[in-house]
């Protein structure tokens, strides 16, 4: 299964993130800036890196922003589930 987490870099959308990872999904988490987190180094996403190295699911980082429109399509394409917490 498939879930996106929109505001994955906060609190909750990181919690929800980590339960997901936690039962084997494939997590999108999106983020208005995934920039430096490829590597898993600095960044807002990179504690969420390190939950996906750490727990059977996989994750996937995209950036999007709630004021652009169309920005979360891409994200969620093939989603089963989505969790809006941005």
């Amino acid at each position: 299964m498939r879930a996106l987490v929109t505001g994955a870099a906060g609190f909750v959308g990181s919690e929800i993130v980590h339960q997901l990872l936690a039962k084997g999904y494939d997590v999108v988490a999106t983020a208005r800036s995934v920039d430096g987190d490829g590597g898993g180094k600095g960044g807002r996403c990179s504690h969420l890196v390190a939950l996906a190295s750490a727990l059977p699911g996989t994750l996937e980082l995209k950036a999007a922003d709630l004021l652009k429109e169309g920005s979360f399509d891409e994200a969620a394409k093939g989603c089963d589930f989505i969790f809006h917490v941005a």
